[in-house]
């Protein structure tokens, strides 16, 4: 069975009104239609045109700002992560660790939780109230509040660990930053 569609979101649904419309076909529009389409809504993805929907998805991307830590830019895109959805099925099963930035680390956590069974919540100045420590306890989440102080390279050139403030070394593979 062949099907026939247009280049034009315009020409391709004509009358019909969408769930979301992407604007912007770059790596950030694409994953998100890509995961707007695994969760059953109906997804044109323009760079022109005209469409008429329920929702507007613009993807105009970001900068990522890791945090000041040394060792970690150096592993950026590798060993250091910072989409579940983009690294996670890569990642699973291994022993990861979240480096906190702020409140959207505790999303993060929970999201990679579901990877692996190894999961250390490194809080890294941030705080972390009592009902998500509680959370994360039940969830079998480690949490660490002693800053890290570097991140170690192992011989094969990926992660060894983080080297914390005080000198103690927690093994690592893979390292989470969610955005700031």
């Amino acid at each position: 069975m062949s099907v026939q569609t247009s280049c034009y979101a315009s020409d391709a649904l004509p009358g019909e009104t969408v769930d979301v419309v992407v604007i912007g076909g770059g790596a950030a529009g694409l994953n998100g239609a890509l995961i707007l389409a695994r969760s059953r809504r109906t997804v044109v993805v323009i760079d022109s045109g005209t469409v008429t929907a329920r929702r507007v998805l613009v993807a105009t991307g970001l900068r990522d700002v890791p945090p000041d830590v040394p060792g970690l830019a150096e592993h950026w895109g590798h060993g250091v992560v910072h989409c579940p959805y983009c690294h996670g099925w890569e990642v699973r099963d291994e022993p990861i660790g979240i480096l906190a930035t702020g409140p959207p680390s505790i999303h993060h956590a929970l999201l990679f939780r579901q990877l692996t069974d190894d999961l250390v919540y490194f809080t890294h100045g941030t705080d972390l109230d009592e009902n998500t420590r509680a959370r994360f306890a039940v969830g079998d989440i480690r949490v660490i509040d002693t800053p890290v102080r570097e991140v170690m390279t192992s011989e094969d050139g990926g992660i060894a660990g983080v080297r914390l403030t005080d000198g103690t070394v927690v093994a690592r593979r893979i390292l989470a930053v969610a955005p700031a």
